[in-house]
């Protein structure tokens, strides 16, 4: 499916198959009512519930059953069926309504991808989220951005951050996207990915087609707030050897290290996330 403007849709029937749900809703009430439920089942799909009652409901019950068939379809979810492909349809509109609402009002989006959370119910269950149960998950940026970044990639106002447990589109999708568009940073590391040799990799992944500058600078949402100094520390560490390697091999002097040091860890998260 190509990319859309916009999309307009009645959602019964269009993104969920609720058939199930509709006639057992109407069965109970036309038994409650007495009215004839087999007569009701052959007109009622595709017509609003006022018309159906007015139809089959004398004047003085029908904001009774309209009362009773709200109640029950909004009680009675088991059978409503997500249509193939309609997830993919909504969550692209969606994303594309969040971008639009981002450039209209300045925030930045941040888009966390590839994990699969609480892979192990039973140790989600005993010891709660973010217990080491979170498995990386593939992720592919290219194609499921397009239509945003085709929107608003350029737009002055529209910022966002790509965060990512998926190590294998570093340098083969996100590099490349923040190497472009103007509007699109790269999120640091992230989660158990902010250990010494996985933030390296990212490093050189993605500097030699992004740069530094187009990457936010070490961020941290962690809930352990006591790690915080430490993970801010390993990070600046990191870097310094990125950077003191890259000095080494005559790629930058010692000036434009220290400076790029100093805006990694200052000017980048500022800049990027519009602090």
């Amino acid at each position: 499916m190509g990319a859309q403007r916009a999309v307009l849709f009645d959602i019964d029937g269009t993104l969920v198959d609720s058939t199930a749900v509709v006639e057992r809703a109407w069965t109970a009430v036309a038994e409650e009512f007495g009215a004839d439920a087999a007569e009701i089942l052959a007109v009622c799909h595709g017509k609003r519930d006022v018309d159906v009652v007015a139809e089959f409901f004398p004047e003085p019950v029908r904001d009774r059953v309209l009362r009773a068939m709200a109640e029950r379809e909004a009680a009675e979810l088991d059978g409503v069926v997500a249509l193939p492909g309609a997830a993919e349809v909504l969550s692209r509109q969606l994303l594309g309504e969040m971008a639009r609402m981002s450039a209209e009002d300045g925030m930045v989006m941040a888009l966390h991808t590839g994990s699969l959370r609480d892979h192990h119910p039973d140790t989600a269950a005993r010891f709660g989220p973010d217990t080491g149960h979170d498995i990386p998950l593939r992720a592919e940026f290219t194609r499921a951005l397009r239509p945003m970044l085709e929107r608003f990639g350029t737009h002055p106002t529209f910022r966002t951050v790509l965060f990512t447990l998926d190590e294998t589109v570093f340098s083969r999708e996100l590099a490349p996207l923040a190497g472009f568009y103007p509007s699109v940073f790269l999120g640091a590391p992230w989660w158990f990915l902010d250990a010494p040799r996985a933030m390296r990799r990212f490093r050189d992944a993605v500097t030699e087609t992004a740069g530094f500058h187009r990457s936010s600078g070490f961020i941290d949402d962690t809930r352990g707030f006591c790690s915080i100094p430490a993970r801010h520390d390993t990070a600046r560490r990191v870097d310094a050897a990125h950077l003191a390697e890259l000095v080494a091999e005559h790629v930058l002097d010692e000036a434009d290290a220290a400076q790029v040091m100093h805006d990694l860890n200052d000017r980048q998260p500022r800049l990027a996330f519009r602090l």
